[in-house]
Order: C-alpha cells, then structure tokens, then sequence
C-alpha cells in the first residue's frame, strides 16, 4: 500500500486542456481535497487504532464491554473524532494523554488538547482538576456527536432538535421557506396548505399577478376577509380563474389566533405523520389488491424475517432462475434436493425438505398439500387454523422460510458446511417459533413428542 501510494505521488503529470506537459516532484505531501487524502488518513488511522489496542492491552486503560468476557471496547472512530473509553481514574487518563504523546511524536500528527472535552458518566468530582491538568475542558451528558444528542433519551424528541434547525437553515434559501420546531410559517403560494398541489401550481396566471409571493396565509387574512393585491385589474377570463380560485380555498379564511401556522399531515385525522397513513396511502395507489399484510408483516417476528418473507411473497428472492434472468452462469439444481431447478415456489413449498418442514410443523392429523406458490398459500394462511393459539400458527410460515433460505446460503456460499439433515431444520423451525412467542409473554412447554399441543 506505502509503496502504491510513492508511486502515485512521484508519477504526477501537468495537464493542460486535457493534455500532459511533463511531471513535477511531490516534496510536501498532498493537500486536503487531494483523492489521496482518504486513503493515507485511513492508512494514519488504521495504525493509530492499532497502537491504542496495544496501549489497552499493556493494561495502560481500560474499555467496557456490554457482556462478561464480551468485546472490550477501548475507543471508537469516526473520520477525524475519536471518543476513549476509560474508568474513573487519573492514571488511566494520564496513560492515555502520555500514549498520545508518544504516538505524536512517531507519527506527527498532533493530538489537539484545547478541543479535546472530558466527559463523565455518573459523578466524577475531579474531573475539573484532571481537565486542567491537561489542558482539556470538561462537558456532559447528553453532547453532541456527529450532529446528534449522545447519551440523551432514544424516544426523546430534543435529539432531533440540531436536525431540524440544520434543516431550517438550508430550506430557508429555497423559495424563502423556513421550518421551526412548532411548525413553521406557512407560505399562501407555495405551500399545499389547500389541496394536493400549491396555490402557484393550480393558479399561475393569478399567481404572476400577486405581488406578494412570498405571504404566508395569515398575511392574506384582514378582518376576517381574504384580501388580495394584484398588479392590476383583473381581465374577464381572470375573474372566472379568481372565482375558480375562492371556491377552492373557500370564502371564508380560517379565523386568525396568536398560534404560529403551521404544516398539517392530510391524510391523517389528527394532522401528525404517521408512517401507517402514508402506507395506506401508497397502497392504495400502487399496491396489490388485497395483499396479504397478516401473513407478511407480524409484529412478534423479527423485522428482517418479516421482510425476507415479503420479498418471496412478492417473488423477489434471488433464487437461481432469477438470476440465470439477470445474466449469470450457474448451476441450475436445488442445492436442497439436487431434484430440479431451483425456483422461490421450489425451494420454499414444493421441495422435499420443504415439504417436510411444512408436514411436521401443522398439526399431525392434517394433510399437507402444496400450493402453487407463497403469494396463495398466503391469501389462504389464516382461514385454515381458527383454534386458540392462532399466534403461533401465524409464525409458521416465517420460521420456515427464514430456516430454509438460511440453509440453502450456508449450503451455496460456505464450502466447509456441514449439511443439517431434515430432522436438524425441523428442530430449528419449531425453536425459532417457541423463542419468538415467549419474548412476548408465552410460554410453550413443547417437545417433539408433543408438538400439536401448542394449537390447543
């Protein structure tokens, strides 16, 4: 890597209008915004990770670990920022600014102390002594990082207070729009205050004609009465676009307060966002009809099996018939079965080791028969089981697709795999359900002998 980089630095070319006059020696290094830049700070920083490792090792400072014998985390980086992690104690502290020190000296990058913040969790009386000492300041919890609170509360809404106000700054330069924490002000013209499109949009002519494009609706608002200040008169056919205009914002304005105006979600009751209102909305427009939500999404299975289980009901696995479709040589046979090609329908219900699966996870006095695909199985999933436990009879299928695909990528991609047999998968399947159902509460005694008791 040095040597490709020396290359690189003592190969430099002069171009002129695309064309090259000649190389130049590099005596002074590369200057920011160089594309070299990235790769030799990555390269300063790899060390420097490593150097503090030895460091902590050597028992200089101390980390944390969330779990007994877990990772030990000693520092973390991000670009330039680096954050340590040390006990209450001096010595650790000075070890650490002393190991600094010598790390300046070998690489000549200087630690910068005056920017350096020394920050407590939980009470620490010193650390205003120890912060002198080095030449450091002190702060606390929560601070900002990277843009965000850290350390404040997760469902806090103040963390999202430096994003906002950093989304105030740069809006407020397009079309003079502004955002605050309340709201913000709500343009006549531009905003869709008033319909599906702004005002500009649905009206251009009176639009060009309004002095004021830039006035909220309040400022439109006098004694009750819309008020208006045009260029000039208004033509025939324009006070039939203005009548036009009045019927769709109506006759009356909304009765002035001393509230800020503010941004209201439409296609909500209450006003607020919500992410259920814009999937409904979505659905509606683009969505397949009827489209089995309760067979796909179940707020009792993790979120990525749920996804995985909504990419094959939509067909969108990257089985080998999908990507023989998108150019790549392979072969084609089930690495389950080796029996046929290897399709979504195939792998996941018509396979024989899926066809086990399914045979040993419904209840024993069924037959099992296997649909045509996973979008019918799922459009039928729930009017076939309405006994009591139906929780456990709606994971079934996740914890199925999940073990199956799982299985057939180790089997692809991991050469030194030891196949599980039929038997380990179904044992697989039947714990996977029993875990998730017991995160919320249930508790399913269950063995292989005894599996169809979790349906009564």
């Amino acid at each position: 890597m040095v040597q490709m980089v020396e290359i690189l630095l003592l190969n430099s070319l002069f171009l002129i209008n695309g064309s090259s006059f000649g190389n130049f020696s590099s005596s002074r290094g590369v200057r920011q915004g160089d594309p070299l830049s990235p790769l030799l700070f990555n390269i300063a920083m790899e060390g420097f990770s490593r150097y503090l490792d030895r460091v902590a090792a050597m028992g200089q400072f101390s980390g944390f670990s969330n779990v007994h014998n877990g990772i030990v985390i000693n520092h973390l980086h991000y670009a330039d920022d680096t954050i340590f992690f040390l006990n209450n104690s001096r010595d650790e502290l000075h070890n650490l600014f002393s190991s600094l020190k010598c790390f300046e000296l070998i690489a000549g990058l200087k630690i910068n102390t005056t920017k350096t913040r020394l920050i407590s969790i939980g009470d620490c009386q010193d650390l205003p002594s120890w912060a002198l000492e080095l030449g450091c300041i002190t702060d606390k919890l929560p601070f900002i990082y990277l843009g965000l609170p850290l350390g404040a509360k997760a469902n806090s809404k103040a963390i999202w207070d430096p994003v906002l106000t950093k989304f105030d700054v740069r809006l407020s330069h397009l079309s003079k729009i502004s955002l605050s924490k309340g709201g913000g002000r709500v343009y006549f013209w531009y905003d869709k205050w008033n319909g599906d499109d702004p005002l500009n949009i649905s009206f251009p002519d009176l639009f060009r004609l309004s002095k004021d494009k830039y006035f909220i609706v309040a400022s439109h608002i006098s004694n009750g009465s819309w008020v208006f200040d045009f260029k000039r008169r208004l033509w025939d056919n324009e006070v039939n676009q203005f009548a036009s205009f009045l019927l769709r914002i109506g006759s009356s304005p909304p009765i002035l307060d001393n509230l800020t105006d503010t941004r209201r979600w439409s296609l909500g009751n209450n006003g607020v966002f919500s992410v259920k209102t814009l999937y409904s909305k979505l659905i509606q427009s683009d969505g397949i009809d009827n489209f089995p939500y309760r067979f796909v999404w179940n707020n009792k299975i993790p979120p990525k099996v749920s996804f995985l289980v909504w990419c094959a009901v939509h067909g969108k696995l990257n089985t080998k018939d999908m990507l023989l479709r998108k150019g790549m040589t392979l072969e084609m046979d089930c690495i389950m079965c080796g029996d046929v090609v290897e399709t979504a329908s195939h792998l996941l219900l018509h396979c024989k080791v899926a066809y086990k699966l399914w045979l040993n996870l419904i209840p024993s006095s069924w037959c099992w028969i296997s649909p045509q695909s996973l979008f019918h199985l799922a459009n039928g999933w729930h009017q076939m089981f309405l006994n009591h436990n139906v929780e456990c009879w709606n994971m079934i299928p996740a914890a199925i697709v999940w073990v199956i695909w799982g299985e057939r990528n180790v089997r692809t991609f991991e050469n030194k795999h030891i196949f599980k047999t039929d038997f380990d998968l179904i044992i697989e399947a039947k714990s996977l359900i029993i875990v998730w159902d017991t995160v919320f509460g249930h508790h399913i005694i269950s063995t292989e002998d005894n599996w169809d008791a979790i349906f009564s």
